[in-house]
């Protein structure tokens, strides 16, 4: 008897032990509710339940807790393709015009706040001019970069190379007086990095939707003139520029004599030997002439006359002076002008 008295004890003292452990089993298979164990019994075997769920034309029940979130294979991890962060390239080029925005008393401002480097955070881009040691800080975050020239005149976010994993940033200085320099910055890897520098301004034509810089010359009195570029390395579309002033038939019909006193429209005061139409030929004297375009490369220049013929004008460079089949522009023009 004391020995039968002795089991039922102890089975009386596991019972509460066995319970309590089925009841934390179940609260991490994701209920809260306490199930009978008649229903656990119930339960069908993992065979059943893996051809029940197989053949099934329903699909599987949400997981209701972080156990129930099926694991991914190496081998299923290495098919999978990751879908990279892209900001949304629409919204460029946004130009940032200095004086139009800030004005030229101010000392720092905001630019832009943009996922420059495609990381998925907006980087703050800013500037500080410094008109006592003439330069410009740039500051993408927490990182500078100095600039020489306290003159900021503008800033474009653009995308130059779709290639590359980040857009550019171009600043462009006035170091002096029409003494321009434009910089390529952008911003990888918490580090900005300084590209290509072209000593001229830029900006962005939204009807032609083209970045164009802008240059001059002395080639037939100083001229300014315009051409495209493209690329992060910047280089030149082509190596003949448009000038910017153009001239159209209202412009010589009603601002004639204006065009002369400035030295748009060109006196010749003899024959100009040039090429028309491919062919040796001459510009007769007493005509009048407007550039077209020019090319600095080749001292070169497309002009038209008042009446229409369009001529190409080949010249010769040396000691800082333009000559005409050996004889100074000034020879056959006698209202040149010349910037200081």
């Amino acid at each position: 008897m004391k020995r039968l008295f002795a089991f039922l004890l102890c089975i009386m003292m596991l019972m509460p032990v066995g319970c309590s452990c089925y009841r934390l089993e179940w609260n991490l298979g994701g209920s809260s509710a306490t199930k009978a164990p008649e229903q656990v019994q119930n339960t069908p075997a993992p065979e059943a339940t893996q051809a029940a769920v197989v053949g099934a034309d329903t699909p599987a029940p949400t997981a209701e807790s972080i156990f129930d979130i099926p694991i991914t294979t190496p081998d299923q991890a290495s098919n999978a393709t990751a879908t990279p962060y892209r900001p949304n390239l629409a919204l460029l080029p946004i130009t940032y015009e200095v004086k139009d925005e800030v004005g030229w008393d101010v000392s720092e401002a905001l630019m832009f706040e943009y996922d420059i480097d495609f990381d998925g955070f907006e980087e703050e881009i800013s500037f500080r001019m410094d008109d006592e040691d003439g330069t410009t800080t740039i500051q993408i975050d927490s990182e500078k970069i100095e600039l020489d020239g306290s003159n900021l005149v503008r800033a474009i976010l653009i995308d130059l190379d779709p290639e590359t994993p980040y857009v550019n940033l171009l600043t462009c200085i006035d170091g002096a007086s029409d003494d321009f320099q434009t910089t390529e910055l952008h911003y990888t890897g918490g580090k900005i990095v300084k590209g290509v520098m072209v000593e001229s301004p830029c900006s962005w034509d939204d009807e032609e939707n083209k970045l164009y810089f802008y240059e001059s010359t002395d080639i037939l009195g100083t001229k300014s003139g315009q051409r495209t570029y493209s690329g992060e390395d910047l280089k030149p579309d082509t190596d003949w520029l448009v000038v910017s002033y153009r001239i159209t038939e209202d412009d010589l019909r009603n601002d004639r004599d204006l065009l002369i006193e400035m030295g748009d429209l060109l006196h010749c005061t003899r024959d100009v030997p040039c090429e028309i139409n491919g062919k040796p030929a001459k510009i007769a004297k007493g005509k009048y002439i407007y550039m077209v375009g020019f090319n600095d490369k080749n001292d070169t220049a497309e002009v038209r006359t008042e009446d229409g013929t369009t001529a190409i004008i080949h010249f010769t460079y040396k000691d800082w002076t333009y000559f005409i089949d050996g004889k100074k522009v000034e020879k056959y023009f006698d209202n040149l002008t010349y910037s200081d």
